[in-house]
């Protein structure tokens, strides 16, 4: 269960994900950058993004939102990517 303390992380990390998306800029990020940009540890990083369906991650461990990976990624790179098990 989440508690009030993830849900406030968790929506500071949806928010900043799409200011990188709304900026131009890089939108997948590593648990360590992630945190750095938040000012969040990385205990917390990893216990958010794996309590919640929000976000996803690659096989290299970066991480997005679904919501930007489902409207920034083709059809055809998504179903490679199943097919490769590349995102999570």
């Amino acid at each position: 269960m989440i508690d009030e303390e993830e849900v406030r992380i968790e929506e500071l990390y949806i928010k900043t994900f799409n200011d990188l998306l709304n900026n131009n800029l890089i939108y997948w990020k590593y648990a360590e950058e992630l945190s750095l940009l938040t000012n969040t540890s990385l205990t917390q990083v990893y216990m958010v993004i794996g309590n919640s369906p929000i976000f996803v991650m690659n096989s290299k461990g970066k991480i997005t939102t679904r919501k930007i990976y489902d409207d920034n990624t083709s059809f055809w790179r998504k179903l490679m990517d199943s097919y490769m098990n590349k995102i999570s």
